[in-house]
């Protein structure tokens, strides 16, 4: 090569440089080196293996350098690939890189995307809603949303952006779980459908994908509810236990109030409002947040005279093996763990034959559909009044008269540790 040719400008007063250079292995290469100045930033170079491959990137440069200015060399090659790559698919549809990146930005109004892992995170350390409020979320909440959310995420991809997931996804993997039941899927997908909820709040997706994917249908089942004889017993073993297994008032407030077991679980004694013959189911303890309160029967009244009602919480310790310690001394076996509340619920309607009553007692913000739906006609007509006229056997002496069989109240049966 000539001498002239170790240095070349091109295109001629272009200000892009073209320098011939050798290895120490003989081979020859040719750099380009585009000024500062030119890029309006950093000094570009690179490095070809032949002239004319040289000459040509060079003359693609300048020709972007004069078309485009020094915004030409903010996006590397890569970058200028794909957005070739994006105009031609964005021709297909009819839209403008502009248009594009404000549906996007639309899609995105935060201006950032999560991971399913980083999405489940936020999500468990926000507050719940409850009717469109904010409310630090019950433990118990929080512990069934981290164990149900930790498998939606493990099973869909922790590393997925949340965006990316689509009804089918989810649909497609709940379809999967062969074993599980109808509620228990639609469990996972209420879990899920809170989770992606959040996401769509605060702007990480355009929509939540879960609302499109339909709940499973489930075959409805009466209710288990007590016979009046199974009640008399439960009461009895609960009266005659009741220094060792503090039940009796856990087992009156279900049976003639009808409180659900987590409220039982929430309550203390003080509830009980004695003048006012009632009690307050506040808005810690209901479900739904909201105050009630439910008016106590005489029987109830009697029943709960007998306790001890020092301020404690209505169910003690180690209530689960107290309390199947105390159905096996009432010989009542089968246990779906609604028992008080559906029986109280079906035996009221029938004494009082009022729906609205009934549902109000119970705590039903959808008025009486749910009642109508489960609890009618679930007892004899008349049934509820022998139900309702259940008392406290008080033998001669003032003492509780046992209504159980003899050697029910084995020592052994008594012991809780």
């Amino acid at each position: 090569m000539a001498e002239a040719a170790h240095r070349l400008e091109h295109p001629p007063k272009s200000g892009i440089v073209i320098t011939e250079k050798h290895t120490a292995s003989g081979r020859t290469g040719y750099r380009i080196d585009i000024s500062g100045k030119r890029t309006g930033g950093k000094r570009e170079q690179k490095v070809f293996s032949s002239l004319a491959l040289a000459k040509d990137y060079a003359r693609q440069r300048w020709e972007e350098i004069q078309h485009y200015g020094r915004a030409a060399f903010l996006l590397s090659a890569e970058q200028r690939l794909s957005a070739v790559v994006a105009f031609r698919r964005l021709d297909e549809v009819g839209l403008s890189l502009t248009e594009a990146v404000e549906i996007a930005l639309r899609q995105y109004p935060n201006g950032r995307r999560l991971t399913l892992e980083q999405l489940r995170e936020r999500f468990l350390t926000s507050p719940g809603r409850r009717l469109g409020k904010l409310v630090k979320r019950r433990h118990r909440t929080l512990e069934t949303l981290k164990a149900r959310t930790a498998v939606v995420v493990k099973q869909l991809g922790a590393d997925r952006h949340a965006d990316e997931i689509t009804p089918q996804d989810f649909g497609g993997w709940l379809e999967q779980q062969g074993g599980w039941s109808p509620l228990t899927r639609n469990s996972y997908r209420l879990a899920a459908h809170a989770m992606f909820g959040y996401a769509h709040h605060h702007g990480h997706i355009s929509k939540n994908p879960i609302s499109q994917v339909p709940c499973y249908a489930i075959t409805p089942s009466p209710p288990a509810i007590l016979t009046v004889e199974q009640a008399r017993r439960l009461l009895d073993a609960a009266a005659q236990t009741d220094d060792r297994l503090d039940l009796l008032g856990y087992v009156v407030l279900g049976l003639y109030a009808g409180l659900r077991r987590a409220e039982l679980e929430r309550l203390t004694w003080k509830a009980i409002k004695w003048d006012r013959r009632m009690i307050t189911v506040d808005a810690h303890a209901a479900k739904m947040a909201s105050i009630r309160n439910v008016p106590l029967p005489d029987n109830a009244l009697d029943w709960l005279q007998i306790c001890d009602f020092t301020e404690r919480p209505l169910s003690p310790k180690g209530f689960r093996r107290r309390f199947n310690k105390l159905r096996h001394i009432a010989g009542i076996r089968e246990w779906s763990g609604n028992e008080l509340r559906h029986s109280f619920a079906s035996y009221h309607y029938d004494h009082h034959q009022n729906a609205a009553l009934t549902a109000a007692s119970l705590g039903h913000t959808s008025g009486t559909n749910l009642l109508f739906a489960h609890y009618r006609s679930l007892v004899p007509l008349g049934e509820g009044a022998r139900y309702f006229s259940l008392l406290p056997d008080l033998g001669e002496s003032g003492e509780r008269a046992s209504a159980l069989p003899t050697g029910t109240l084995a020592e052994d049966d008594l012991k809780v540790s």
